[in-house]
């Protein structure tokens, strides 16, 4: 059989073609390599999700249900110690001779509680609900967690439903909201045995009185969106008090022929709770935070801000006590003060009110006893606060003093006769004054 052969010249065609097309597409390789290079180093980072909440949402989002969840207490109580740092009366810490800080120590009875906590994990804006207990001055937290809490500038540290909880783990946590229980104590008769025979015996017993829901207060809050909603709420609360003190026609007694509201101007009352609601030593230490402290409570708890009263029985934002709020409810009738105390003085916008209402009262007895041109004082606001604060005999005796020495041309502090308590506060109304705090 004779095999067909095929020219020399077709035979190096073939070949040629088939080196030509493996060229080709290494080349197209190279190139789209490159090009895919190119696009991989122009490529932007993957967008981040803007966060659909923010942290006053989550505040105060309303949560009945964990409002009314249910706690426990223990049925006697439990003896501790707490202390404190003791201070001077600028606020100073005090040191002894071995040059150790001086501490109150304070003895507490107390029952041991259990309180709900709100956490909000600030990264995901999810929320749960545990339960801690106090047992003493000891915080017992759940398995996975290390709960704290948190020592004040004052040495405080317990606080009731305003206690600052620091968590340590898990990571990213803060309270948000707390139900703390409070208590009352009632007569009960039990059974007790003495020398081998038993007995009826009344004693005190602690029982739950109604869930305590807040916000305590901690540096995660201290936001510049809480501290500046604070700010506004304080102002509206003037401006509307003001308002309200112009529609009653309410004269002033100081200037008869002028209306209350327009005697004195609202920085007095912006700056009057910081001054009542701050800690001395802490202000002292950290001004700043501490005004802006004040703040983020009452941005955060609204009206429930300082709904209780202190140790001295002075209640709500303006700390009155019931005399006080009873004279000046009743001296100034047409102002339409509620006229329950228990009510009235918790009232944020009331209790501006009847504030605006005794410093007129104390205003007109300045007057009346140094002339009008005390009402032109450069130190005027130091004057109202100061007969605010205290029994306004020691303004008078203050004043007087240095007026005498004014005479004699002998410089002279005008709160020389003031109480210790009064003083440290002009420190804060010196310091909220020169720094126009809020502005």
């Amino acid at each position: 059989m004779k095999i067909k052969t095929f020219p020399v010249f077709f035979f190096i065609f073939v070949i040629f073609v088939i080196l030509l097309t493996v060229t080709i597409k290494s080349d197209n390789l190279s190139f789209l390599e490159g090009k895919a290079i190119n696009v991989t180093g122009k490529q932007e980072p993957t967008p981040q999700t803007t966060p659909t909440w923010t942290l006053l949402d989550k505040i105060l989002e309303p949560d009945p249900e964990f409002d009314n969840i249910e706690l426990k207490i223990g049925d006697k109580d439990i003896s501790y110690l707490e202390e404190r740092y003791l201070r001077n009366e600028n606020g100073n810490i005090t040191f002894d001779s071995n040059g150790q800080i001086r501490k109150e120590k304070i003895i507490r009875n107390d029952p041991e509680r259990e309180i709900a906590l709100k956490l909000l994990n600030s990264k995901t804006g999810t929320t749960e609900i545990i339960k801690i207990k106090k047992h003493g001055n000891e915080l017992i937290a759940p398995a996975g967690y290390d709960i704290g809490v948190y020592e004040r500038l004052s040495g405080l540290s317990w606080n009731a439903h305003n206690t600052y909880y620091h968590i340590k783990m898990p990571t990213d946590l803060i309270v948000i909201r707390n139900v703390w229980p409070e208590i009352k104590y009632e007569t009960q008769t039990i059974t007790v045995t003495e020398k081998g025979k038993k007995k009826k015996k009344k004693v005190k017993a602690p029982v739950l009185e109604k869930n305590k829901a807040y916000i305590p207060y901690s540096d995660s809050l201290r936001t510049n969106e809480v501290v500046n909603k604070g700010i506004n709420d304080l102002k509206q609360i003037v401006t509307e008090a003001k308002k309200r003190l112009r529609k009653n026609n309410v004269m002033s007694r100081a200037f008869p022929d002028r209306l209350v509201a327009n005697v004195l101007p609202d920085e007095y009352y912006w700056r009057r709770p910081l001054i009542e609601h701050s800690d001395l030593g802490e202000f002292v230490i950290d001004s700043k935070g501490t005004a802006e402290r004040i703040f983020v409570i009452l941005a955060t708890n609204g009206p429930n801000a300082w709904s209780s009263c202190n140790f001295a029985s002075a209640c709500g934002m303006y700390q009155f006590t019931r005399n006080t709020y009873n004279t000046i409810a009743k001296s100034y009738r047409e102002a339409n003060l509620i006229k329950e105390f228990n009510v009235g003085s918790l009232d944020h916008i009331n209790s501006a009110m009847a504030a605006i209402l005794l410093d007129d009262t104390n205003l007109a007895e300045l007057i009346s006893r140094y002339g009008e041109k005390i009402y032109r004082d450069s130190n005027l606001h130091e004057y109202i606060y100061a007969a605010y604060n205290g029994n306004p005999k020691w303004v008078y005796k203050s004043l007087s003093a240095t007026f005498y020495r004014a005479l004699a041309k002998k410089p002279s502090d005008w709160t020389k006769h003031l109480k210790a308590e009064t003083k440290g506060a002009m420190l804060k109304v010196r310091y909220l004054e020169e720094n126009q705090i809020p502005i």
